[in-house]
């Protein structure tokens, strides 16, 4: 029963052991592909949702970079013909101009601020009075805050008309969502949400979200002039502004931590298939390694004691030989010896049986 139980414990220890050498090994080294796997995704999620930021950023203002060549060619140009020609509209040419889809109107105004040309007079935006008399120039151009109204979107972008160093007038061109919309359109699964200096929403890659206010504390943030990235409610987030001059867009690209990290969730079932192969493939080694350690324990065994026994049954067998010719000889004795006795007893029984009758022939007399 103890041999039993000694060889089961046996069994146990070097089953455990080869699972042990071979599963802790494979389950490190996943742990360690897991671990840097996260930790690659993370710093790449980081650079993707920042490297779009920046080169929406980096779009936009090349867009108003080359609107502020291009309203500053119709100032020195167009805008310029309309007052030296005592305000005729037949200099003005807008060939260049009127394919831009992104541009809804120009108009041209006077040293005090008064429209006197409108490209698209039925679009006439009501707005722009209002808008320029509150535009402080510190330069040539202003850009104004990009507007919300009725769901539809607008900003100007205003520019000098000099003469003789003297501002004559104003040129304007009103910019609609167009550029905003076609810039997001496709942009794969990074998000982004872009601001006015009134935490609203004037252009998105959710169609649902544009034209809506949005307060919290990342827009906060970066209605402050922040730029950083933080991970919010399973959502990565980075956040910062374009400055125009005057007045600034605001930016915010995110995306699912789900998303980013997708990568690893995929992969958990081939890494638990082949955790559950090494497993089985372990058990399988484990089982012969124990066959192999009690073949040999038992080959050994048997190879060491077997010269021994030779030698003690080699010592013993004569001794053994004559202690049992001893018994044979004292059990012939015994058996002699009992003859003697049931002869002795025989004789006695006679000579008594004659001493009762010499006792009562006596008693007769």
């Amino acid at each position: 029963m103890r041999k039993k139980r000694r060889l089961l414990n046996l069994r146990r220890i070097v089953f455990l052991a080869v699972v042990i050498v071979i599963l802790l090994p494979l389950i490190s080294i996943n742990t360690f592909f897991i671990i840097q796997s996260k930790n690659y995704l993370n710093q790449y999620g980081t650079k993707e949702i920042e490297g779009v930021r920046n080169e929406k950023i980096q779009n936009i203002k090349q867009f108003y970079e080359f609107m502020k060549l291009d309203i500053n060619s119709f100032s020195n140009i167009q805008a310029m013909n309309y007052f030296e020609q005592d305000n005729s509209n037949k200099f003005i040419d807008m060939s260049i101009l009127k394919n831009v889809k992104y541009l809804g109107n120009v108009y041209i105004l006077d040293r005090n601020f008064n429209p006197v040309y409108t490209y698209r007079t039925e679009e006439f935006n009501e707005n722009l009075n209002q808008v320029i008399k509150q535009a402080k120039f510190t330069k040539q151009y202003y850009i104004s805050d990009f507007y919300v109204k009725d769901g539809k979107g607008y900003q100007f972008i205003f520019n000098k008309v000099i003469k003789n160093g003297e501002v004559i007038g104003f040129a304007a061109f009103e910019f609609n969502k167009v550029f905003f919309d076609e810039l997001l359109n496709n942009n794969n699964d990074v998000n982004i949400d872009i601001y006015n200096g009134n935490f609203t929403i004037v252009a998105s890659t959710f169609a649902n979200s544009a034209n809506s206010m949005k307060i919290d504390q990342y827009t906060k943030k970066m209605l402050n002039g922040d730029t950083n990235t933080e991970v919010s409610d399973g959502t990565r987030l980075s956040y910062s502004f374009i400055d125009l001059g005057d007045n600034s867009l605001y930016i915010i690209a995110s995306k699912s931590e789900k998303l980013i990290f997708s990568p690893i969730n995929n992969s958990f079932i081939y890494l638990f298939i082949f955790f559950m192969l090494s497993l089985a493939f372990t058990v399988v080694i484990a089982v012969r390694v124990i066959y192999y350690i009690e073949k040999n324990i038992k080959a050994t065994l048997l190879d060491k004691i077997t010269p021994e026994l030779n030698g003690i049954f080699g010592e013993v067998m004569p001794e053994m030989e004559e202690t049992l010719e001893l018994i044979n000889n004292s059990v012939e004795k015994l058996d002699e010896l009992k003859e003697i006795k049931s002869k002795l007893l025989k004789d006695y029984n006679e000579i008594k049986n004659k001493e009762d009758k010499i006792d009562e022939e006596i008693r007769n007399m």
